[in-house]
């Protein structure tokens, strides 16, 4: 251990590790944010509350309904942590991070024994220092398991090219089938095509076919089924139809066509291509970085010289095929890149190692930004208290409790956030997603008392429809407001109660 310590350049897997201690500590102290963390972070809390480990269930649109938008794995890992270390934000961001930390120990482990360890250090700085992932994997994302599982996927290819005995290269082969289930188990089919569309064109322009035949198929293919038949079929027996609507809708024609008939939510839509610019994001600050050390160097930096090293191109097409296909649709978040980016990152690693004259960075001065990055890795974690307050229910919740008396419930103008089903779950009403003035229309006419949650950019034009001057606003917390309904008896007896 302290030769490979020793042999790190200036001990970059110390600050490696530094920086995700601390990213692990801050997670705990932030709510989870709507819509997508607090969604797949209630998708988890109701796996351990309900013990249905086979079909995950959601609250949408005022039903408790299966989610069946993405396979389990995740919320499995999400589940299993809440199990162990309790429902709370920490266990639902853990294994975010913990696939980032074991993304980041494939690479060194790998680049090490195949390549060196000054690439290897080389490619873990770049991934710490990658500002996009180190945010995204103290987040409810199952996007950062894919990331672990499509870069798993793409180095054991390499390793296996690499090998030269033959046993350690059928285990690289096994290992990479394992992997492309483990991607397959947390999002579905998008593994298959980010790992094996750049390996089949890298097989036909260099005409290493000779490397696929000789992978273990039988093997793989079976580790690859055991892995994911059970659950997909266990799937479409507890809720028929399933397979059609998640390989048809949810793999297919959500990249297609803009009314793809998704169950839980829209689409996000961008022009075509926008997947380049957030490919340039996902891995900035080597998205800039890297161009202009190509850029400085460019007299011995040439095609021609990288297409001599079909290792190196073979994970420039990782990076460029991938942002390609992407480009071509039009419903995708910039979080589908990141799978891409260890792979841009092991590129910029290997050209250093074959470029002595390339400088990612210092290994003189790496200590010092080291400091600098974990003391930044802070900065970033308190500044992001406020943000996640404003777009999490939890503050007005809690805040809700001084004014509420017992029984009482909370109603959401508008829509529900998941958020509020995760945190306070026995005081929201579940209701569909609604107009404002139905919302008013609803409140006004229950017998029994409410407190009102709004989000402020609801709750103006809430207050203007005609009978709203009944509604009085108690306080406000971040983007949320809380409201009453008033009656004089009420207001006095509930200012009481909070103590106000």
């Amino acid at each position: 251990m302290k030769a490979f310590l020793k042999e790190a350049s200036g001990n970059v897997y110390i600050w490696a590790a530094a920086v995700l201690v601390l990213r692990g500590v801050l997670m705990g102290f932030l709510p989870l944010t709507d819509t997508t963390e607090a969604r797949y972070g209630l998708i988890a809390k109701e796996i351990v509350q309900s013990g249905d480990w086979v079909i995950p269930h959601v609250w949408f649109d005022g039903q408790y309904v299966p989610f069946l938008g993405k396979p389990p794995l995740f919320f499995w890992g999400a589940a299993g942590c809440m199990k162990l270390f309790g429902i709370n934000e920490f266990s639902a961001r853990l294994p975010s991070l913990l696939a980032f930390a074991l993304t980041l120990v494939i690479m060194a482990v790998i680049l090490r024994r195949y390549l060196s360890s000054r690439a290897a250090a080389t490619a873990v700085y770049l991934g710490i220092t990658c500002v996009v992932l180190l945010a995204a994997c103290g987040l409810v994302i199952v996007d950062m398991l894919l990331t672990f599982a499509v870069t798993g996927a793409v180095l054991g290819f390499y390793a296996f090219c690499q090998e030269q005995d033959k046993q350690r290269r059928k285990a690289w082969s096994v290992w990479t089938a394992g992997m492309l289930g483990i991607g397959f188990m947390t999002k579905g089919p998008v593994v298959l095509v980010m790992v094996g569309l750049p390996v089949l064109i890298w097989s036909l322009l260099f005409r290493r076919w000779k490397d696929l035949r000789t992978q273990q198929w039988y093997l793989g293919i079976t580790l690859f089924g055991l892995m994911v038949a059970p659950w997909f079929i266990a799937a479409e027996l507890r809720s028929p139809g399933f397979l059609r609507y998640f390989f048809i809708n949810e793999n297919l024609l959500r990249f297609v066509v803009h009314e793809y008939g998704d169950r839980y939510g829209d689409g996000h839509i961008y022009p075509r291509g926008t997947a380049v610019l957030m490919m340039l994001l996902a891995a900035a600050p080597w998205s800039i970085v890297g161009p202009i050390q190509f850029f400085k160097n460019r007299k011995i930096l040439s095609f021609a010289l990288l297409r001599k090293d079909p290792l190196l191109m073979y994970f420039l097409l990782v990076v460029v095929v991938n942002t390609l296909f992407l480009a071509m649709a039009r419903q995708l978040l910039m979080t589908y890149l990141f799978p891409l980016v260890p792979a841009y990152l092991v590129f910029l690693a290997m050209l250093r190692e074959r470029v002595l004259q390339l400088s990612f960075f210092d290994e003189r001065k790496i200590s010092s930004a080291g400091v600098a990055l974990v003391a930044g890795v802070a900065v970033v974690g308190m500044l992001a208290v406020p943000y996640s307050m404003g777009c999490s229910t939890k503050s007005i919740l809690t805040k809700a409790q001084a004014y509420k008396k017992a029984g009482e419930k909370i109603y959401f103008v508008r829509r529900v956030p998941f958020s509020a089903y995760y945190y306070a779950p026995a005081d929201v009403l579940p209701h569909p997603d609604e107009s404002v003035d139905v919302s008013l229309k609803t409140v006004l006419e229950r017998k029994d008392p409410v407190l009102v949650v709004s989000h402020e950019e609801y709750f103006r034009p809430f207050k203007a429809l005609p009978r709203a001057d009944r509604i009085s606003q108690l306080t406000q917390s971040g983007n949320y407001v809380l409201a009453q309904i008033e009656t004089t008896p009420e207001i006095t007896d509930r200012q009481q109660h909070a103590g106000l």
